[in-house]
């Protein structure tokens, strides 16, 4: 056999296709890696600019401003006060019930004949009369004295200061209990056969005062961060604190307060009502109606004046009470020789109600 005739091997090229090529340039060539980089402070943020160029700072805040208190509008000056119907029926019916129960007991009060006391109690009657209106000739004669009147926030009137100098003193309950006690110590004195009624109207009014002093007016003054200096002048003092032991002292004579003569007291408590209402439009005409006792106010509320009014007539009752039991309890210790206990119970406790300094 003749052999293969001799075939030369191909060539194979190393250059790419065009393609391949192009393929080639595309693929990315293989990136070295980086050394990790130290992490950079934060820069502070800077505001953003506006479109006006300017940079956009955070508005402050604004605080609102104290708006002033509008000042309360100043009450209408009221130059009449009269008190509402139902008020003045029941003061009516007050007079008309206690006269109906009094006029037989004042009959046979009044029929008894005068008898005239010891000397020895005549004579300290009658020093207590002569203390007490010395006393109340000293405050009438005093003069520039000025009371603050206050009201409760229901009420109508202006608060003032009234000047209470001379015969305006008599303006207060105090003083009316004051002189009514030296009337009782006066016709006692003497013998007369109305010292009962007026004993019935000056010993539960007077212990009515003192603890309304010692318990409500001097303490609400000192809450309230009011001068007391009124309150501690002698003639007030004795006016608030002496006249409970000279009632004291003449229950432990033997004086007595019959049931009988129970209405006399919240009687007196009407009639000086009805004096505070007829007087309240000239006690100080440049200020209006006044009254020196809030409770007493005719501007107010109809039911508040009904409370009022109720109320301290219940409260003349109950010292009228009061007074009668401590007549009782003396003469039933003089029967079993017990005098000195029931003495010094009774002058105990007056001394816990009297008050004499803040």
């Amino acid at each position: 056999m003749s052999p293969p005739p001799f075939c030369p091997p191909p060539v194979v090229s190393t250059r790419s296709t065009p393609a391949k090529a192009r393929a080639r340039s595309k693929s990315p060539a293989p990136k070295a890696k980086a050394a990790p980089k130290a992490k950079a402070a934060p820069k502070p943020a800077t505001p953003k600019a506006s479109p006006r160029g300017r940079s956009k700072s955070p508005a402050p805040k604004k605080t609102p401003k104290a708006t002033p208190a509008t000042p309360k509008k100043k009450a209408a000056l009221v130059t009449y006060a009269p008190p509402s119907a139902p008020l003045m029926g029941v003061w009516v019916l007050t007079l008309a019930v206690a006269f109906r129960h009094l006029s037989p007991t004042l009959s046979s009060v009044l029929s008894e004949p005068a008898s005239a006391p010891a000397t020895w109690l005549g004579a300290l009657r009658a020093s207590a009369c002569a203390l007490i209106f010395a006393v109340e000739l000293s405050e009438v004669l005093r003069g520039g004295q000025v009371e603050a009147t206050h009201y409760m926030p229901e009420s109508r009137l202006r608060p003032a200061e009234v000047d209470v100098s001379g015969l305006r003193q008599l303006t207060f309950f105090t003083h009316w209990s004051w002189c009514f006690l030296g009337l009782y110590f006066g016709l006692a004195a003497a013998g007369s056969p109305w010292a009962p009624v007026l004993f019935g109207i000056g010993a539960p009014s007077s212990l009515l005062v003192t603890v309304i002093v010692t318990f409500v007016i001097w303490p609400g003054c000192l809450e309230k961060s009011l001068d007391t200096t009124n309150l501690k002048d002698t003639p007030t003092l004795l006016m608030h604190n002496a006249n409970s032991f000279l009632v004291v002292m003449e229950v432990l004579a033997g004086t007595q307060l019959p049931l009988e003569l129970l209405p006399v007291c919240p009687l007196f408590g009407a009639t000086y009502i009805l004096f505070s209402w007829a007087r309240s439009h000239t006690i100080s005409p440049k200020d209006g109606v006044q009254f020196m006792y809030d409770f007493l106010d005719t501007t107010l509320p109809v039911k508040i004046q009904l409370s009022a009014y109720l109320g301290l007539l219940a409260v003349l009752v109950l010292f009228s009470l009061l007074t009668t039991a401590a007549c009782w309890l003396v003469a039933y210790a003089a029967a079993r020789d017990g005098e000195r206990l029931v003495a010094a119970f009774l002058l105990l406790a007056t001394a816990i109600l009297c008050k004499l300094k803040d």
